[in-house]
């Protein structure tokens, strides 16, 4: 499970030529974090719904964010950003 967190992290810092990449590897990011919620609060499983509900919320806006962030700088809303790097 640290394994899906420090690839999607790695591939984000490192790799990250289109938003849809980004959006993958953070969703490997939550996957990662719900496994680790999951071992920690294994008893209590409204702790681990609650926080899974939290990071996909909060990665949906991330993506939402960086898409508007995109389109607003470039003026289309093509997903590849090798024209902003």
């Amino acid at each position: 499970m640290l394994l899906f967190f420090f690839l999607g992290l790695m591939v984000i810092l490192f790799e990250s030529l289109s938003l849809l990449m980004i959006l993958v590897n953070l969703e490997l990011l939550v996957v990662s974090l719900f496994m680790i919620m999951n071992i920690k609060f294994y008893e209590n499983s409204f702790v681990e719904i609650i926080t899974f509900l939290v990071f996909s919320v909060l990665e949906a806006l991330l993506g939402l964010v960086s898409l508007v962030i995109k389109i607003m700088v470039m003026g289309n809303d093509l997903v590849i950003l090798n024209d902003i790097l």
